[in-house]
């Protein structure tokens, strides 16, 4: 099984350590159900993807230990391009549409 990829708004390095708050946290724990020794790969949309594991878990926070970078970043595929212009062209034509 793959591990789950995880977006942060800060700076990726071998060896740093990221703690989770707020919303990150929310879907860290809630959502994907990491916990303690738990795998996965950090991305920020700058650069490569990191591998990455829980170190530790408090009630409010969640610490991520950055391993290896895992090579170059990941581009959007162009579905997720054409389905994103699709959704702003339906959402303008709804926005001009008045009910009764």
């Amino acid at each position: 099984m793959r591990a789950p990829r995880l977006f942060v708004e800060t700076a990726l390095a071998t060896g740093a350590a990221i703690e989770l708050k707020d919303e990150a946290l929310h879907y860290a724990r809630n959502v994907l159900r990491l916990d303690v020794g738990a795998p996965l790969l950090l991305f920020n949309g700058e650069g490569p993807e990191f591998e990455a594991a829980v170190t530790a878990a408090g009630k409010r926070s969640l610490t991520l230990a950055v391993g290896i970078a895992t090579g170059a970043a990941r581009e959007a595929t162009l579905a997720v391009h054409l389905g994103i212009a699709w959704m702003m062209e339906v959402s303008a034509y709804a926005g001009n549409v008045r009910s009764g």
